[in-house]
């Protein structure tokens, strides 16, 4: 695994964690996490809720028969906060996981109005 030096001062953290995210191995000495394969990033992934979940986000809209637009709005509230975003603290994913669901209530409520 090749070894990243991060430049010095207040840009380690984000060179760390760039590290990270791209499978290196950061001069300070951190180690990335496995990385997850492409099959567990599709197929029931953690922040979702995860296969052996029963409130996984899916599972629950499709108990529901949830239209397309509430359950991405569903979806969206049920990860807040959970999946990681590159360059975003979990509060600013969390908070924008928010507005995409409040994007897509938005779109349910126009679109229920305007087809009437």
């Amino acid at each position: 695994m090749p070894i990243v030096s991060p430049p010095p001062g207040p840009f380690h953290a984000a060179s760390c964690a760039k590290a990270m995210n791209h499978a290196l191995i950061c001069s300070c000495g951190l180690v990335p996490f496995p990385e997850k394969t492409a099959k567990e990033q599709v197929d029931h992934p953690d922040h979702y809720g995860g296969k052996d979940n029963p409130y996984e986000a899916i599972k629950i809209i499709e108990a529901l028969k949830l239209d397309f637009h509430v359950g991405n709005a569903f979806k969206y509230m049920a990860r807040a906060g959970k999946k990681d975003k590159p360059g975003a603290s979990a509060r600013e994913a969390g908070i924008e996981d928010l507005q995409k669901a409040v994007w897509y209530l938005q779109r349910a409520i126009e679109y229920q109005q305007s087809n009437r």
